[in-house]
């Protein structure tokens, strides 16, 4: 909500002057953002809850990365001190996968760079990677799979949120020293 007040100096004409009273508050901006008056479907819904118990468990580790808030997004960034790329944690239940990735904006030069150590990369992660330059597309991908997420079974979660934690810590730091 903003007010209109207007202003005059010496003989000129009136000029408008608008003051911010009252501004939304987290919660509508999320409602607003994220479900735009609809309902969720499935899968969003099965997002939000994952992100939401992931953002637990991130918290009990002692907060190895910034928790972001939990949205119906399928992924999860996680920055690695760069613009150039940052991890991303992908929920991909059509394939029953989480995707953890180094997801590079637009720099061929740095995927090449990357490329060229990619065995020292992989034997130091002990994690095998699909390694897509993506050729005319900006951005580059470095992926891991980590295979048994399943919406319509959470009992393999605290697994797969703690094997997805370690491993995105690890490729951290492992990345971070390349960049």
């Amino acid at each position: 909500m903003i007010e209109l007040h207007a202003y005059k100096i010496n003989v000129s004409l009136p000029a408008p002057m608008f003051k911010v009273v009252e501004k939304p508050n987290n919660f509508t901006k999320t409602s607003k953002q994220n479900y735009s008056d609809k309902e969720l479907n499935r899968s969003q819904n099965e997002r939000l809850m994952f992100w939401e118990e992931f953002n637990t468990v991130i918290v009990a580790k002692g907060k190895p990365f910034s928790v972001r808030k939990p949205t119906t997004d399928h992924w999860y960034d996680v920055a690695i001190g760069t613009s150039e790329a940052h991890l991303a944690i992908n929920l991909v239940n059509k394939e029953n996968k989480i995707v953890l990735e180094l997801y590079i904006l637009d720099n061929k030069k740095l995927f090449d760079h990357l490329y060229e150590d990619k065995e020292k990369i992989e034997n130091t992660l002990q994690m095998n990677f699909s390694w897509e330059r993506l050729d005319g597309k900006k951005a580059s991908r470095i992926k891991h799979d980590v295979l048994g997420l399943d919406f319509s079974d959470h009992s393999n979660y605290p697994q797969l949120m703690d094997e997805c934690i370690e491993k995105i810590l690890k490729m951290r730091d492992v990345f971070k020293k390349y960049l």
